[in-house]
């Protein structure tokens, strides 16, 4: 099995919900480097920043 195939794996694991599937993308960015943005705030943003936006959560 590639590793591909194995992260998707793990990814549906910890993913049996909505919920559950955008707080998995959440750790994995945020592991990445990346951090979040609120939409509620005006963003100042430079080229090569790493960020997400999440709305409500799945």
């Amino acid at each position: 099995m590639t590793d591909h195939v194995a992260d998707l794996l793990r990814f549906l694991d910890r993913s049996p919900t909505p919920y559950h599937a955008v707080a998995e993308c959440v750790r994995r960015l945020e592991a990445a480097g990346f951090r979040a943005l609120s939409e509620g705030e005006t963003w100042q943003l430079e080229p090569g920043e790493l960020r997400y936006v999440v709305r409500s959560l799945g």
